[in-house]
């Protein structure tokens, strides 16, 4: 093993075991003595039921998981522990010829996969990766927790399109480059690419004129390439938006409400995926605004398709418009799940660059839209720098119901 590589990653390590749920006790006596040599302690699981009982007792920070065993195989119980512990970092064991589990497994939010028989320097690799993604994770709900700690960096970091320490530019915090390694890691997109090359470089078959490869596998990684593209198309996008001010002109209330007819019969197939359809106020009162179409068209879009995004089945999206303190009220009411909502103490973290409520494998999205995080944020800047507010709040209804009100505020400049 490389030393060098053994040393850097000790920062790593973890308070908590590592829990191996696995049949063979050979392989378990393996995958012990391999997480060992790094300095990891570990705990043993024979199945997946027995696995369920101990993460009832303890917490742990790594689920080392073979697909096939009896009692409880591991695809079934990935599933359990995702619903008690959806950040939980998997890493799945399995044979070359399982590609269509291993896709299946991937898309239920597991970390990465070992291929077996195992290859110890690999193993200890991935794990090495393993460790560190659940150090960043724990680090990000440590910042999530402690936001008076900010580190500002600029967005251009991302692009690499000017230098850092430009004056005058909207910084970042020291949160989003965790919450942006997060989204590249995984879900959809630039993610599960990678994992699906790797996937494919292991399976290829070499032949005189080339390779003969996994057809599920290349498609799934062909669908993977199209929403890495949207994703990097929609950054660019916003990175425009974000460096110039607005070129504000005069409108009417009625204007504004007639382009949010339009972005929501652009998303209305998505809503009907969902069962899902919008309603809005009927009582609009007709006052003059400032404001520039494009920059609104594009945040309209974005609260719309956030309202979507995370609302339940078969509800309805709220659209409440009015006029209070020298202000255009547009509020945006969706329902949500139970289990969902936001919590008091992250409405304001909702627009951070790159945060999310929810992992992404747990949204049904576009797959022509970013899946970066970055869409509240261009939300706040754009009402920003229209002089106008964003309010973001979870509430709580009775029966446990609950809902997201998104409210824009735009300064009137004359009445009439």
């Amino acid at each position: 093993m490389n030393q060098e590589h053994h040393i850097t990653s000790a920062s790593y390590r973890p308070r908590e075991p590592i829990l191996i749920v696995e049949d063979r006790p050979e392989n378990r006596l393996l995958l012990k003595n391999l997480c060992a040599e790094i300095g990891v302690d570990s705990d043993l699981a024979e199945n997946g039921q027995a696995a369920l009982k101990k993460i009832r007792e303890q917490s742990f920070s790594i689920y080392i998981v073979d697909l096939m065993m009896p009692v409880m195989d591991g695809i079934t119980f990935i599933q359990h522990l995702k619903q008690s512990r959806p950040d939980a970092v998997v890493l799945v064991q399995t044979a070359l010829d399982e590609s269509d589990t291993i896709i299946r497994t991937m898309k239920m939010g597991v970390y990465d996969y070992v291929i077996k028989p195992i290859d110890q320097d690999l193993f200890i690799q991935t794990l090495n990766k393993a460790l560190e993604y659940h150090y960043l994770k724990d680090l990000e709900r440590t910042l999530v927790a402690n936001t008076g700690n900010k580190l500002r960096g600029q967005l251009e970091w991302l692009l690499q399109r000017e230098p850092v320490g430009r004056p005058g530019q909207d910084k970042l915090n020291h949160k989003a480059i965790y919450n942006l390694k997060t989204n590249l890691s995984q879900g959809e997109g630039i993610g599960t690419t990678v994992t699906l090359i790797e996937m494919l470089d292991q399976s290829k078959t070499e032949q005189t004129d080339g390779y003969l490869v996994n057809k599920e596998i290349a498609d799934e990684l062909f669908r993977n390439n199209r929403k890495t593209r949207n994703d990097l198309r929609d950054l660019d996008e916003i990175v425009r938006i974000l460096h110039r001010e607005p070129r504000t002109e005069a409108h009417s209330s009625s204007d504004l409400i007639g382009s949010l007819n339009t972005q929501s019969a652009k998303l209305l197939d998505y809503a009907a995926r969902k069962g899902m359809r919008t309603q809005i106020s009927s009582d609009i009162p007709e006052l003059r605004l400032s404001y520039e179409p494009e920059m609104l068209r594009y945040a309209l879009h974005e609260v719309l398709y956030n309202a979507f995004k995370y609302g339940s089945h078969n509800s309805t999206v709220h659209v409440l418009v009015g006029q209070s303190e020298g202000y255009f009220q547009l509020g945006f009411r969706n329902q949500v799940p139970p289990e969902q909502g936001i919590p008091p103490e992250m409405e304001k973290l909702v627009t951070e660059p790159f945060f999310r409520i929810l992992p992404a494998e747990e949204i049904e999205t576009l797959e022509e839209h970013s899946g970066f995080g970055l869409g509240l944020t261009a939300v706040d800047y754009i009402v920003k720098k229209h002089n106008g507010i964003l309010l973001i709040h979870g509430e709580q209804h009775e029966n446990d119901a609950r809902s997201v009100l998104v409210e824009i505020l735009l300064p009137i400049t004359i009445s009439g």
